[in-house]
């Protein structure tokens, strides 16, 4: 998947005659994307800031385009046909969660050398399972512990991976939050007064363009419902829980070796890890991020604007609109088409929630000292 501004040239590698005229054509495929790739670059737009609060924490910004395609933790294609493009529908507004994201006086960049160095951190935090009520750190791990493996205890294991992304979720969220809570704004000033200052009218249109969003949400209904189903938050339960089966809670060697928990690809040779089982022929690598955070917020990002999604983000915005819970087990139902499994993916979603007991973090926040 290549990209050239708003403009996409999408390859569906599940497709054998696209596949054939590719591989046939592979030298001119190869020259179109890094000519494409050099335009981006060129251009300007192959960075997003994500937030746009002044208040925002100085954290680890997502460079590089972000990709909406997944593998599998063995390596093979987990299937996404579509491409990352408009959708046409509708949702109502709403802004029911009740959750407190204010920004962190600080923040702690970590990178533990072992698990036992990251418990160790850990108990100085005062930060476990039993104090979740007490707030969560916000610490930001560049990467797993290598030794991640070697806890013998499985529910140990899956605890310390738990309690090692939470604060880098919420903080994702956090960023979201204040973007949706400044478009809220921005609409409901113009709606009152008919016009905005020019910085104000650039931060709605830069946010637009990050979700991937045509037309203007100032002026256009449609464009700003859109928008507004898109910039709001993703709960913690979801997120984990579908880390841990994409990463064997943190384990994988794509996890590992690329911070990527999520397995999104890059069609740049030499940018990412190359599948031990990838295909003859094909050419993507698995994406390197330079820490867990940047591929979280890809993550996060994928699911708001990816058309594969859409039955989630309109449960989602139903939710809002009658100030329900962003219940994280009924969401999961959304996210059928992340695997080539569909409903027995949703249901291991839903069973690691259940059985981990993430619902719970619905009502945590990060600490502010």
């Amino acid at each position: 998947m290549c990209y050239k501004g708003g403009f996409e040239v999408i390859i569906n590698l599940q497709h054998p005659r696209e596949m054939k005229n590719i591989m046939k054509n592979k030298g001119l495929f190869l020259t179109i994307c890094c000519l494409l790739v050099g335009a981006f670059l060129a251009a300007g737009l192959y960075h997003f800031e994500g937030g746009t609060s002044p208040s925002s924490p100085s954290l680890p910004r997502l460079t590089g385009h972000r990709q909406g395609i997944q593998l599998s933790q063995e390596g093979s294609p987990v299937i996404f046909r579509d491409a990352l493009s408009e959708l046409d529908h509708q949702a109502p507004l709403g802004n029911a969660t009740k959750i407190s994201f204010s920004t962190p006086s600080h923040l702690k960049i970590i990178n533990p050398s072992s698990h036992r160095a990251l418990k160790r951190l850990f108990a100085q935090s005062n930060y476990s399972w039993k104090t979740l009520n007490q707030g969560v750190p916000p610490l930001v791990l560049e990467s797993l512990p290598p030794d991640l493996d070697r806890i013998s205890q499985l529910n140990k294991r899956k605890k310390m991976f738990f309690l090692s992304l939470l604060p880098m979720v919420l903080l994702v969220n956090g960023e979201i939050h204040r973007e949706r809570e400044d478009l809220l704004s921005l609409f409901n000033d113009y709606d009152q007064g008919g016009s905005l200052a020019k910085n104000r009218r650039q931060q709605v249109a830069s946010l637009a363009r990050e979700y991937r969003v045509k037309g203007d949400p100032l002026t256009d209904q449609a464009a700003r419902q859109k928008l507004l189903r898109r910039v709001d938050i993703i709960p913690p339960s979801i997120v984990l829980a579908q880390a841990a089966t994409e990463s064997a809670y943190g384990t994988s060697r794509f996890a590992q070796d690329g911070n990527n928990l999520f397995g999104e690809w890059t069609f740049i040779v030499g940018t990412g890890l190359v599948p031990k089982k990838r295909p003859a022929g094909a050419t993507y690598e698995v994406r390197r991020f330079d820490s867990l955070y940047d591929s979280v917020k890809s993550y996060m990002w994928n699911i708001n604007i990816h058309r594969a999604y859409r039955p989630f983000r309109e449960e989602r915005a139903h939710r809002r609109a009658e100030d329900r819970p962003l219940n994280g087990i009924e969401l999961a139902r959304g996210l059928k088409r992340y695997s080539i499994r569909k409903e027995d993916y949703v249901q291991d979603i839903r069973s690691i929630i259940r059985q981990n007991d993430l619902s719970y973090l619905a009502s945590v926040s990060l600490r502010n000292s």
